[in-house]
């Protein structure tokens, strides 16, 4: 039987380790032993005067003793000590569990969603930023990639916040909440947002210098609460508690039973109070001024098109084409909108009229009607045998649930691996796009873009534009997106590029490496048999 996770929680480190670390030998010798310690708020010193001892446990003069994971990643010398971490060589590519920092530290960058010991932990490193790109800062993409993950099925088990979610203390007694908790300071409406979305066990944050455990809290449409503490700094004069212990059963073992106790001071969800102030306080996207912007989760409410306020579109189902919720989903399963979005038009022009990020935004700000779009041209009659096997394959893993992503990397002497195809279930086939774009954005590179009904169509247009002095990688998309990058000779470009984008999407991280998935040449004999053997009905050469 397995054993239930340990965790210790610390808020504003400050780069006091060695009271950190103090703290938890004397925790660990009494309650232990914990498996890993999650820090938010800033993890940085302050000012200079504590960034000598800092620097002993970065450089490896004193040792980190247990696996630690951060996001506040500001403060004294952070950006030379994370930029140092990003450009290591075993921390390129796209890596959501965490960027080695030194033995047993990890950064965990931007925002994304990782499995520790079975749990399911998201999080939102760094304070809001409208430009982003500085370290301390979380951005769009970051907020995006996060409402990529909580599609997935499943209860995620913690959420890390730097700060603390506007409206956290309404609905509680004000007898109950420290008064430095009044101050609106370092209270977040995107983090309130955000933690309405997905719906965590465990809710963590800092930066506020004060230790505050909320009773628990309802959730709408989710039958668990969740429990939200706020950590005081390490070692702060005050003596409020900077370290928490949890010791929570992963939610992908419990029973629907378990899942559903509420303890009896249970309260309703802190950031709705009333139907009428609901979108004020919580449903805001970063940067949007309109108080009426509805849940980002699926949609914003459709205006400029004639359509009642009341009627909103399902993301999930413009997204992917069907819902998991089926008839029982609140919001429009549209199919005329699925076809714009397939076009290639953007999501929140469909929905509001416009579009906040203006000449940024990849897609398009009109509705398109049949047949405009990207210009077609036939496809070359030397890959038609390889794309009968494509359209073979997407059929194939549609009877088991799943969609195929292809992808492929051209060197510059125009050598290239077998073209890859990995089964994505269906679940998670609405997340696919967003994750390499915040891939390559972390790595300092935007995609082309080739929208396209004909996924093929749209590969060999990219590959047109290969001319044997670049390398060249692509990625087709379930819904018909082609992605393209110029590999240009000096770019440093991990070379599993494709397996760590989508092993992180598949939360298998140590499958980025192809030498993990190696088995013996028998069960290599029965696999093969196997599939040969499932395929056999959609096989072109049988046809």
């Amino acid at each position: 039987m397995a054993t239930t996770p340990r965790l210790l929680l610390s808020g504003d480190v400050l780069g006091r380790l060695s009271l950190l670390y103090k703290r938890f030998t004397s925790v660990n010798k009494s309650a232990g032993p914990f498996d890993a310690i999650l820090c938010v708020g800033q993890f940085f010193p302050d000012t200079t005067d504590q960034l000598q001892e800092f620097m002993d446990y970065i450089d490896g003069r004193r040792e980190i003793p247990i696996p630690t994971y951060f996001i506040g990643d500001y403060g004294v010398a952070s950006p030379k000590v994370l930029s140092a971490a990003a450009n290591e060589p075993g921390n390129l590519g796209f890596k959501m569990d965490g960027l080695k920092v030194c033995p047993n530290l990890y950064w965990l960058k931007g925002g994304g969603s990782f499995t520790l010991h079975g749990l399911s932990v998201a999080y939102l490193s760094g304070r809001q930023s409208p430009s982003g790109h500085q370290f301390g800062k979380y951005t769009q993409d970051d907020v995006d990639a996060l409402r990529a993950f909580v599609e997935e099925p499943g209860i995620p088990d913690i959420f890390l916040t730097n700060e603390w979610p506007k409206g956290v203390t309404n609905r509680v007694s004000s007898e109950d909440v420290p008064s430095e908790t009044f101050d609106s300071s370092c209270c977040d409406s995107t983090v309130a947002e955000l933690v309405v979305g997905i719906k965590p066990r465990y809710h963590i944050a800092g930066s506020k210098g004060v230790f505050y455990a909320r009773e628990p809290y309802a959730n709408e449409d989710a039958l668990h609460v969740t429990r939200f503490f706020g950590l005081a700094p390490v070692g702060n004069k005050e003596k409020q508690k900077f370290m928490h212990a949890i010791s929570p059963t992963p939610s992908s073992t419990m029973s629907a039973s378990e899942i559903s106790l509420k303890p009896p001071n249970t309260t309703l969800c802190p950031y709705k109070i009333d139907d009428n102030t609901a979108s004020r306080e919580t449903n805001k996207r970063p940067g949007d001024s309109n108080p009426e912007a509805q849940y980002w989760r699926y949609d914003v409410k459709k205006r400029g098109h004639g359509a009642p306020e009341s009627e909103r579109f399902c993301f999930k189902f413009l997204s992917s084409g069907s819902c998991p919720r089926g008839e029982n989903c609140s919001f429009r399963h549209d199919a005329e909108a699925r076809e714009q979005s397939m076009r290639g038009v953007c999501f929140d022009f469909l929905n509001k009229g416009k579009c906040e990020r203006g000449s940024e935004c990849q897609f398009l700000h009109n509705l398109v009607d049949e047949g405009e779009g990207v210009s077609r041209k036939k496809p070359k009659s030397g890959g038609a045998i390889d794309i009968r096997f494509q359209c073979s394959l997407r059929t194939f893993c549609k009877t088991q649930g799943k969609e195929v992503v292809f992808f492929e990397w051209i060197t510059k002497r125009g050598m290239h691996a077998n073209l890859q195809a990995i089964p994505i279930p269906q679940t998670r086939a609405s997340a696919i796009k967003t994750i390499f774009n915040l891939a390559a954005k972390r790595l300092g590179f935007d995609f082309e873009t080739i929208k396209n009904d004909d996924a093929s169509e749209g590969r060999e247009l990219l590959i047109s534009k290969f001319d044997g002095q670049t390398g060249f990688f692509y990625v087709e998309l379930p819904d018909g997106t082609v992605l393209g990058h110029i590999v240009e000779e000096n770019e440093n470009f991990p070379f599993q590029f494709g397996r760590e984008v989508l092993s992180g999407l598949l939360k298998i991280p140590d499958k980025a490496d192809w030498r993990n998935c190696k088995v013996s040449k028998d069960e290599e004999v029965i696999m093969v048999e196997a599939f040969k053997s499932q395929f056999k009905a959609f096989d072109p050469n049988e046809a």
